[in-house]
C-alpha cells in the first residue's frame, strides 16, 4: 500500500529540509559506512496505474528544491515502502530515497541509477583545464555546469562516471553521474540541458508514463575482458560505448561491437587484441593519394613515391593522443568538407570535426552491427519467401521485408517539416502483441528512400487491419511522422521514408508504434544509417 507521512509530521519534515540546505547545499549522502556507493534496492511496485502520479507529501519540498517537474519530470510511480523502511518514488529523472533512520542531512537522496548502465570510464588525469572544472577525475562539460551546480554538485548529483559523450543515434551530448544524468540536444545552447530518463529506464515497463524522446536511455552491454585493457588505454571518447556482447565470428574471432570501432580477439590467444579494418567491410572507396596540401593546417601522410594524403592537423592531434596510426590505421579518403564538417576515413574509424569544435569518431559500429552482428539479435524472421537478397536488415523483423504494392501511396519527396498523423483506427485487441520491424536496407544513400516493413501478430495470430504509425528523427532534431497502410491478412504493411540529405554515418533513429484501443501503445525502436553518398 502507499504509505504517507501525516500532517503531524509536517514540521519535522520541513526542519529536515532547512538542515539539508544549510548543512550540504541541498544534499543527501548516498554512500554505504565503507564508503562504497550503494546501488537502489530492489522494489515491486505494488500499483500498476497508467500514466503519472501526485508526489507523494514525504517528497514534495525535496523535489521542488530540486526544481520539480521542470527539472526531475513527473512522478511517474506511487510512493512504495523498502525492506529496510526507506520510501521511494521514481520520476522520468531519478529515484527519490527518503530513509526516517539516517541524520537529518542524510535522510533525502537520489538513488545512484547511473553505476547500473554499464558506462563507468577510468579517471582521466587533469592536463586541460580549458575543457570544463575538474571534478573526482573528470571533467564537467561547461554547458552541464549551470545545472549541475544547481543541483546542489556532486553532493545531489553523484560523481560523474565519464567524460561528456556524443551519442549519433540520439544526436546529443550526453554525461553520466552516479544519481542523474545530462544532455542536450545537438545546435542546441547550455540552457537547453536537461536530464536523461535514470529514473523510467530502472522503473522499465511497470512505470507506463513515457518520458521526453530525447531523454530516453538504454544501457549498454558490459566490456568483455579481452576488451577492457584496450578500451580503457585507448578510452570511450575514442571506442564509444559497447553495442553488443561479445561473440564468435566466421573467421574464428572474438569479436565485439563499440560505437566507433570494432575490437577483435584472437579466440586461440586472447591477449592479442586489435581493431578491424571497417573500410573495406562497409564500402568505404578509397581516394587516390596526392601530393601534399599547401595548407599550413594539415599534415601530409605519405603512403609512398610522394603521394599521400593530407590530415587536418586536428584530426592528426587526436590520432597522436589515442595510439597514434597504429590504432587509426593509414588514412583512405581525402578530406572531405562538401557538407559543412570536415570528415575523413582512416582503415579502422572515421573522423569528423563537428559544429563544437571538438574532433569525434564517427558511430560507424552501428551501421556494422546491422551487417555482421545479426547473429546476436534473437528475434523472429519474416518468412522466406519474403526475404530479398538485401544486406541484413535491421529490427526484429532481421531481413528484408515484402516488396511494396505497386499502387502504394508514396510519401512526399520533401522532409523540411513534419508530417501530419491523422489518429489510427485499429482493431480492438488484447493478449500480447508482437511488432516484427524491418527496413530493406541497413544503409541508404542521401538520395534513396528508405523501405520500413511491420508485421502485427495479436495472440501469435497476424492481426490484419491494423495501421501503425512510424515517426523518423530527422538530423536537425525534426520529425517526419507517417501511417502505414492498414495491414493486410498476413499482418504485413511497408511505408516508404522519404530521402534524408544528410551526412554520410548519420544514423536516422525511428520509432513504429501501434495505438491501442485501450490507451496503450506497443513501440519499436531503431535506427538506419545515411551511406554511399557521392
Amino acid at each position: 500500500m502507499s504509505l504517507r507521512i501525516t500532517s503531524g509530521s509536517l514540521s519535522k519534515r520541513l526542519l529536515c529540509v532547512a538542515l539539508i540546505l544549510a548543512a550540504a547545499g541541498l544534499f543527501l549522502s548516498a554512500c554505504s559506512e565503507g564508503g562504497q556507493v550503494e546501488t537502489a534496492p530492489p522494489v515491486t511496485l505494488i500499483s500498476n496505474l497508467e500514466g503519472t502520479h501526485a508526489v507523494d507529501d514525504s517528497f514534495r519540498e525535496f523535489y521542488e528544491l530540486l526544481g520539480g517537474e521542470r527539472i526531475l519530470g513527473p512522478a511517474i510511480s506511487p510512493v512504495q515502502q523498502t525492506a529496510d523502511g526507506s520510501l521511494i518514488q521514481y520520476t522520468h529523472a531519478a529515484l527519490m530515497v527518503y530513509n526516517p533512520d539516517a541524520p537529518a542531512v542524510e535522510r533525502f537522496y537520489l538513488a545512484p541509477l547511473g553505476l547500473e548502465l554499464g558506462v563507468v570510464e577510468p579517471p582521466v588525469p587533469p592536463t586541460t583545464p580549458e575543457r570544463g572544472a575538474y571534478v573526482e577525475g573528470h571533467y564537467i562539460f561547461p554547458d552541464f555546469q549551470p545545472l549541475f551546480d544547481r543541483l546542489g554538485g556532486v553532493r545531489v548529483v553523484g560523481r560523474p562516471l565519464g567524460e561528456v559523450h556524443f551519442n549519433l543515434q540520439k544526436n546529443r551530448y550526453e554525461q553520466y553521474f552516479e544519481n542523474v544524468g545530462f544532455y542536450r540536444m545537438e545546435g542546441q545552447t547550455a540552457e537547453g540541458t536537461a536530464l536523461l530518463a535514470y529514473g523510467a529506464y530502472r522503473c522499465d515497463r511497470t512505470c507506463r508514463s513515457q518520458p521526453p524522446q530525447n531523454a530516453i536511455i538504454e544501457a549498454h552491454p558490459e566490456v568483455a575482458a579481452p576488451f577492457s585493457d584496450m578500451v580503457n588505454r585507448l578510452g570511450m571518447e575514442l571506442t564509444g560505448y559497447s553495442l553488443t556482447e561479445a561473440y564468435s565470428t566466421e573467421d574464428g574471432k572474438i569479436e565485439q561491437v563499440f560505437e566507433n570501432v570494432i575490437l577483435v580477439a584472437d579466440a586461440n590467444n586472447l591477449q592479442n587484441v586489435s581493431i578491424r579494418p571497417l573500410n573495406e567491410r562497409l564500402g568505404i572507396l578509397s581516394d587516390p593519394p596526392r601530393a601534399p596540401s599547401s595548407d599550413p593546417s594539415t599534415f601530409f601522410y605519405e603512403v609512398g613515391n610522394g603521394v599521400g594524403y593530407s590530415v587536418p592537423r586536428v584530426f592528426w592531434e587526436f590520432i597522436e593522443a589515442h595510439g597514434g596510426f597504429a590504432v587509426s590505421g593509414p588514412p583512405v579518403t581525402d578530406m572531405d568538407h562538401s557538407r559543412g564538417l570536415f570528415h575523413q576515413c582512416f582503415t579502422n574509424l572515421c573522423l569528423e570535426y563537428s559544429t563544437q569544435q571538438t574532433v569525434r569518431p564517427v558511430a560507424l559500429g552501428y551501421q556494422y552491427r546491422g551487417f555482421y552482428a545479426r547473429p546476436q539479435v534473437v528475434a523472429e524472421q519474416p518468412p522466406q519467401s519474403e526475404v530479398t537478397n538485401q544486406p541484413p536488415a535491421s529490427g526484429q523483423g532481421g531481413g528484408a521485408g515484402p516488396e511494396a504494392p505497386a499502387n502504394e501511396p508514396q510519401p512526399p519527396a520533401a522532409t523540411t517539416a513534419p508530417a501530419a498523423v491523422e489518429p489510427a483506427v485499429n482493431p480492438e485487441v488484447s493478449g500480447d502483441i508482437i511488432l516484427q520491424v524491418w527496413t530493406k536496407s541497413q544503409a541508404v544513400a542521401a538520395d534513396v528512400p528508405q523501405e520500413v516493413g511491420v508485421r502485427i501478430y495479436a495472440n501469435k495470430q497476424p492481426l490484419a487491419g491494423a495501421v501503425p504509425v512510424v515517426r523518423v528523427t530527422l538530423p536537425d532534431g525534426s520529425e517526419w511522422s507517417g501511417s502505414f497502410p492498414p495491414s493486410g491478412p498476413d499482418g504485413s504493411t511497408v511505408l516508404q521514408i522519404p530521402p534524408i540529405n544528410a551526412l554520410n554515418g548519420t544514423l536516422i533513429p525511428y520509432q513504429v508504434c501501434l495505438d491501442l484501443e485501450n490507451g496503450v501503445s506497443e513501440c519499436f525502436q531503431d535506427s538506419f544509417m545515411v551511406w554511399g553518398t557521392p
